[in-house]
C-alpha cells in the first residue's frame, strides 16, 4: 500500500494493491466497508458508477442516495466525514487536494483523460472555493507495457504533446498516460506532488486488466482528517 500525506492540507490518500486483496466488492453509496474501516475508521464510503467519461460527481450526489449510484469519474467532496473510492485495474487514480479541505478522486483512463475528467475535477474543486490545487497520480500501467495504436496514440499526443507516445519493452507503440496526465493538470494550474513510478501491468504488485485479471480490482481512498 501506498500512503501519502499532502503537504499543507488536511487530506490524505492511499493506494491499494494486489497484497490488500480484491476491492473490486466494496460497497457502494454512504455505506460503510469493513474492508478499509482500520484505514477510513466511521467514514461514509463514497463511490460511482465508473465509465470512462468525464463527469464529476458532488458528495451531495453521491452519498444522498446510496442505492441509486450516478455514473461519473470523478468525485468532488468537502466534508471529513467522507471517503472517496475510486478502483482502477490498469486506469490511472488520480488524489486532488487544497489547502483549504476540499479534495477529490479521479479515475482516467485514456478515454477520460481526452475527454477532460481531470480538467473538470479541477474545475469543480475550484468552484467549491480552493485556491492551490494539489494532485497525486497513483499507480497505472506504463509506457513498457500499455502497447497501441499509432492512429490512436497520435490522437492522444495532438492534444498533450509528442511525450505521451513512448515505445513497450516489446519495441511496438505504446502510451504513457501518466504523461498526459500530468500536462493536463499543468496546464489547468494544478500542482502535482508526486506521481507513482510503478506499472501495474508488469510489476507484480497490482491487479491489471491488460495482463490478464479482467474482474479484480485495487483502491484509491481519498479522505480529509477532521
Amino acid at each position: 500500500m501506498i500512503y501519502l500525506d499532502f503537504q499543507d492540507t488536511p487530506v490524505k490518500a492511499c493506494w491499494t494493491g494486489a497484497s490488500e486483496g480484491d476491492l473490486s466488492g466494496l460497497p457502494v453509496g454512504s455505506q460503510r466497508s469493513e474492508m478499509l474501516r482500520w484505514l477510513i475508521g466511521d467514514r461514509s464510503l463514497l463511490r460511482v458508477l465508473q465509465v470512462h467519461g468525464s463527469v464529476v460527481v458532488t458528495e451531495e450526489a453521491v452519498g444522498g442516495q446510496p442505492l441509486r449510484v450516478p455514473s461519473g469519474d470523478a468525485i468532488v467532496a468537502t466534508g471529513a466525514g467522507r471517503c472517496l473510492v475510486i478502483l482502477t485495474a490498469d486506469c490511472m487514480p488520480v488524489a486532488l487536494a487544497s489547502s483549504e479541505g476540499i479534495y477529490g478522486a479521479v479515475h482516467a483512463g485514456w478515454r477520460g483523460l481526452m475527454a477532460g475528467v481531470l480538467e473538470n475535477a479541477v474545475g469543480a474543486i475550484r468552484r467549491y472555493g480552493a485556491s492551490k490545487v494539489y494532485a497525486a497520480v497513483g499507480p497505472s500501467i506504463g509506457p513498457c507495457c500499455y502497447e497501441f495504436s499509432q492512429e490512436g496514440a497520435m490522437a492522444v499526443a495532438a492534444r498533450f504533446g509528442m511525450d505521451v507516445m513512448a515505445t513497450s519493452h516489446r519495441g511496438a507503440i505504446s502510451l504513457d498516460l501518466a504523461r498526459g496526465a500530468a500536462t493536463a493538470l499543468e496546464r489547468v494550474g494544478a500542482i502535482v506532488t508526486w506521481q507513482a513510478n510503478e506499472c501495474t501491468a508488469c510489476s507484480g504488485k497490482y491487479f491489471s486488466y491488460r495482463s490478464g485479471d479482467l474482474s479484480s480490482r485495487q483502491a484509491m481512498c481519498v479522505w480529509r482528517e477532521d
